[in-house]
Formats: C-alpha cells, sequence, structure tokens
C-alpha cells in the first residue's frame, strides 16, 4: 500500500473544501497513528480538519482508531466513565474525579480515564497522586481495581501509546487540534455510558453523534453557562442526551435539586495537594459549594447513565455515597483490624496508611516508630477501656473476704495501671519525639473526630445491645471514668 499517495488523497479532498467519509477518515488516522505519515501531512490534516469546525464523522473515525491503538482492559456493560475535555481555563477543583468515587460508592463500575493538567494546575492525574493512588500499575492490576473494588483510573498515556506520533506536532501547532477532542471519546474499558463535559457548547451535539456512532446506549453532553466543561453550580448547564440511539437537548440548573446558585470562584481549585484536601474534606462530610457541584454532578451521572430516574433521586443517592462514607471508602479509607504482630510489616509495604495502638508501650513494642513519619498522643475518636474480666460464676464462688478485697483494691489497680502507663509514655514519648513528627489536634477536631469516626460506633453498640442491658448506662460510665 502506498500510504504517502494514499494521505496526499485524503489531503487533496480536505483542502477542496470537501468532507471525508467515515471509511476515508479511518484511513487518515489509521495512517497516522501507525506512524506511515510524515510531520508535514499531519500538520497540514490538523489544520485542514479543524478548518471544518468539529465534523462529527471525523470525530467519530478519529476516537474509534485510538480505541483500536489503545492497550483495552475488560470491563463490565454497565461500567461509566465521568470526564471533561479540559481547556475551559477556569481551574476548578478536581470536580469530575470526586463524582467518580462517589458514584463508585453507589455500587456502579467507574473507569475513570484522565491524564495530567494541560490547561489547569491539577488535571485527574495529579490530584489523585496527592491521594496517594498509584495511577501507574500495570493493566491487569487495574483491571482488578475495577472488577474487585468497582473504580479504577485509566491513565491516558500509559493506554494510547500510538499517541506519541502527534505529540510533538501538537506542542509545536499550539492550538487545540482534533486530538484534545478524542481523548474523552476513547476509554480503554469501552464504556458505552458515559457523563461527557466540552469545553464549548459548540461541541455538544458533535459529540452525542459521535458518541452514537461509536455504539455508547446512554450518555450526557453537558456544558455549563459559565464555560465549564462540568455541569455547573453558577447557572444553567446546555445538555444533549443519547440514550437507544435517540439524541435530545435540554437544560439543567441547580433549582432542579434544590442547590442555591453559587460563583465560580466558590470552586475554584488550586495546586494538586490543595484539591485533594477538598477532596478528603469533601468525603469527610463538609458541607460546601464544592458539595454542591459533586452532587449536582454526580446526580446527572447517574441519570447519564440510566442508574437514577430524575436528578432527585440522583441526588438522594449520592448524598448516600458522601454521608455514609461509601466514597470514602472507595478510595481507599477502609477501617481494618488487623493483628498487631502485621502492623510493622503493613506499614513498610505501604497496605495502610494510619494505624490505631491504644498506649505508647504498644507502639514501642512492636516497634512502630521505625516504619511511621508521624504520630499523635492525643487523638482518640473514642475511648478505650481496659478492665481486668473475671468469670460472674468463678467470682460468685469466691470467698465474700476475697471478694470484697477485689472490690477494696480497685482504686489501688486503677492508679497502679495509671503509674505504669506513665512510665512507658515518658520513656517512649521522646523517643516518638526524636525519630517522628508530632501532629496535636485541637479541641474542635477532637470534638469532629469523634463525631465522624467514634459516634457512628457507639451508636451501633448500644444499638446492638440494648436489649441485653443497660448499653448506654455502660457507655456513660466508661466517659465519665475516662474523663
Amino acid at each position: 500500500m502506498n500510504y504517502d499517495l494514499d494521505f496526499k488523497n485524503i489531503l487533496k479532498i480536505l483542502t477542496d473544501g470537501k468532507e471525508l467519509s467515515y471509511q476515508l477518515s479511518k484511513s487518515a488516522f489509521e495512517i497516522i497513528m501507525s506512524g506511515k505519515a510524515t510531520d508535514a501531512q499531519i500538520s497540514s490534516f490538523l489544520t485542514a480538519i479543524k478548518m471544518q469546525n468539529h465534523n462529527p464523522t471525523v470525530i467519530a473515525a478519529g476516537a474509534e482508531i485510538l480505541r483500536d491503538k489503545c492497550s483495552k482492559i475488560k470491563s463490565k456493560e454497565n461500567t461509566i466513565d465521568v470526564v471533561g475535555t479540559g481547556g475551559d481555563n477556569l481551574g476548578t477543583l478536581n470536580i469530575s474525579t470526586a463524582v467518580s468515587f462517589v458514584l463508585a460508592g453507589t455500587n456502579i463500575p467507574v473507569a475513570k480515564h484522565g491524564n495530567y493538567s494541560a490547561t489547569s494546575k491539577s488535571g485527574a492525574a495529579n490530584v489523585l497522586k496527592s491521594l496517594s493512588v498509584n495511577i501507574d500499575c500495570e493493566l491487569d492490576i487495574v483491571e482488578r481495581c475495577l472488577d474487585e473494588i468497582g473504580i479504577c483510573f485509566l491513565l491516558a498515556p500509559k493506554h494510547h501509546i500510538a499517541m506519541k506520533y502527534v505529540g510533538k506536532i501538537r506542542q509545536e501547532m499550539g492550538i487545540r487540534t482534533i486530538f484534545n477532542l478524542l481523548g474523552p471519546l476513547s476509554n480503554p474499558a469501552l464504556v458505552k455510558k458515559q457523563l461527557l463535559g466540552v469545553y464549548d457548547k459548540s461541541l455538544i451535539l458533535p459529540f452525542a453523534e459521535s458518541l452514537k456512532t461509536l455504539g455508547s446506549t446512554h450518555a450526557w453532553i453537558v456544558h455549563g453557562s459559565d464555560g465549564l466543561d462540568e455541569v455547573t453550580i453558577t447557572g444553567e448547564t446546555y445538555c444533549a442526551e443519547l440514550k437507544n440511539g435517540i439524541i435530545k437537548e435540554f437544560s439543567i440548573n441547580p433549582s432542579d435539586i434544590d442547590l442555591p446558585t453559587a460563583k465560580i470562584s466558590d470552586i475554584v481549585g488550586g495546586e494538586p495537594e490543595e484539591n485533594a484536601r477538598e477532596i478528603i474534606e469533601l468525603f469527610n462530610g463538609k458541607k460546601s459549594k464544592f458539595r454542591d457541584v459533586v452532587i449536582l454532578n454526580s446526580a446527572s451521572a447517574l441519570v447519564a447513565t440510566g442508574n437514577a430516574l430524575n436528578l432527585q433521586e440522583g441526588a438522594l443517592k449520592s448524598i448516600e455515597s458522601l454521608d455514609k462514607g461509601k466514597a470514602m471508602e472507595k478510595l481507599g479509607a477502609i477501617r481494618q483490624t488487623v493483628p498487631a504482630s502485621e502492623v510493622y510489616t503493613l506499614i513498610s509495604r505501604g497496605a495502610v496508611d494510619a494505624v490505631s495502638f491504644p498506649y505508647t508501650y504498644a507502639h514501642a513494642a512492636y516497634k512502630i516508630h521505625e516504619v511511621a513519619e508521624w504520630y499523635t498522643a492525643n487523638l482518640s475518636p473514642g475511648t478505650s477501656d481496659c478492665p481486668y474480666v473475671i468469670n460472674k460464676t468463678s467470682y460468685n464462688k469466691l470467698p465474700k473476704q476475697y471478694q470484697k478485697l477485689l472490690q477494696d483494691l480497685k482504686p489501688e489497680a486503677l492508679a497502679s495501671m495509671k503509674a505504669a502507663y506513665k512510665k512507658a509514655d515518658d520513656k517512649n514519648l521522646p523517643m516518638f519525639k526524636s525519630k517522628l513528627k508530632e501532629i496535636k489536634y485541637d479541641e474542635k477536631t477532637l470534638a469532629e473526630f469523634r463525631k465522624t469516626a467514634g459516634k457512628p460506633v457507639w451508636d451501633a453498640w448500644v444499638n446492638a445491645n440494648k436489649d441485653k442491658f443497660d448499653a448506654q448506662a455502660l457507655l456513660d460510665l466508661i466517659f465519665a471514668t475516662a474523663k
């Protein structure tokens, strides 16, 4: 095959002001993505295509070839993606990334496709790295994450190796080309359900037509009236729905789920570390405009993929995912009890992020200070109780004088335990201070920890034991003693 001649014929059609057929468009991208076209031919093609103003035939053809060339993973039929084209230059928080975890928390598999930032301070890849997510693991691990956990991240450069043939040229051209549009359409999990944001209103229908050609079954393409390539909370969002081969245009507003409008400055982000903190605070229950925009986008995604009948139902499911800690669990923050003897190894391997031991002697005994980076001596979501336990039947068999002795010795036993703990603290805390960074929490933060982490556990325990004994009274006694 004479690739050079074929490509020149394609360029002639374009420069004559004619549109390419789907098949010729596929041929052009096949030649480009196989490294068979020269730099001059590629730049001429990209310029000519740009002049045709978002031809959906060419967009779909390019996406099909990019899909064919990428390193794919297996996914379930109901897997979804939430992604934007970028390019809105608004520098907002990582909305679609946060939304992905919220959706996964509703038990919908999410194959999040993304990249490092090109037009803002923090792209999906940037913020996920700051959240300690391994975004560069092998494809079999990515596939396992999707299958077992219900969410994965598909780092575009790792999957789309064929893009190497156009990277330098795109950089030298310095303008948006059709390749800025193909990424969101080329999910390596080949999802058929999407919430897809575009940076320009004129792209909504071409993207809908392209997804139809590519076989998507249910999708929303959205553009905010403020320019946001997401569903916005500053006003109206323009939408096109693709469902069962039919495309319908409409618009939505924050008021549709009783949210107030906001300013774009309310959801502007910063560096990846800052955006990561906002996501963590969101998943920990913080009320904010960021929470509002995430809920509205999550609700839209649920409707867009057929997992909610309307925005109101979608919003309720999204709120439940946030408030019950399901989104946080998908990020990996899962409370787990493990044998104390295994903690050292788990921290060393990065398998756990934090661990709670009751007293400093336990930390020292298991040499946690050798593998940890920081410690806190004043964080306790609840309280701990270390009683001496004796079988009731055995206790009743003891002579009365022995029972009285045990009762009389309780103050002395408590004083002895306190002295032992203080001795351990006096020995261990200086060692911790010399080796680790100390984190101290103020009373306001501690109160929030207890409310978020402690109270649900206490309430569950009281509820589970209320018919057996006065569980609430015992809990109150423990707290009174602790104070």
